[in-house]
């Protein structure tokens, strides 16, 4: 057997016969080699333009990930797969990871389109709920002053997003009724003053 490397061509030949054969996309499968290595940069290198192989790969990262307790970047992944939604929060929530479950979920809601409006209701009513909680532990221990500090910084940033204002204002009933439930004061005064502004843009004049 001899390969001709500038046209792509193997010749093989026996005793009695020549035979010619053309390679195309010997790569094409090299992916899966790849990914059985845990090698996934090269193996999503490899099916870059393929986005069926791409979604396996990735949940076979996100699937690693998780089995070595990298939780926040196993969410990233799997938030990028065609995955179940609901079996994969379920994966945070029964191990009690709940900040690669808001990671999931912020990434998920980023990924929604502006139509898909159930579900966007639907995250963001969930991830209001997962920054008061959080809020709400943070608060209660002294120590961790600064940490709380930013988390209310990224939760109020949340509530500002300019992509979700209109499911926001849709919504404020029930965000209003979570943040008083909670006794947030304080985000449920910024909130009123983010509603304000939304109702100004939404409907100006």
């Amino acid at each position: 057997m001899i390969k001709d490397p500038a046209g792509g061509l193997v010749w093989i030949y026996t005793e009695k016969a020549v035979f010619r054969y053309h390679i195309q996309r010997e790569a094409r499968d090299v992916w899966q080699m790849y990914m059985s290595m845990n090698k996934f940069d090269l193996a999503k290198e490899y099916c870059r333009d393929r986005p069926e192989c791409m979604d396996i790969v990735l949940a076979k990262e996100a699937e690693h990930c998780f089995q070595d307790k990298r939780y926040l970047e196993s969410a990233k992944c799997y938030a990028l797969t065609q995955n179940y939604f609901e079996e994969i929060a379920l994966k945070f929530i029964e191990a009690k990871q709940e900040e690669a479950l808001k990671e999931f979920l912020l990434k998920k809601l980023n990924n929604l389109k502006q139509s898909e409006k159930t579900q966007i209701t639907l995250l963001v009513t969930w991830l209001t709920e997962l920054y008061l909680n959080r809020l709400g532990l943070l608060q209660s221990d002294e120590g961790k002053h600064e940490v709380f500090q930013e988390t209310r910084d990224e939760f109020r940033k949340f509530l500002s997003s300019s992509k979700h204002k209109e499911c926001l204002y849709n919504n404020r009933t029930t965000i209003y009724d979570l943040l008083a439930s909670h006794g947030n004061v304080d985000d449920m005064v910024y909130f009123s003053v983010i509603m304000q502004v939304s109702v100004d843009a939404l409907y100006p004049g």
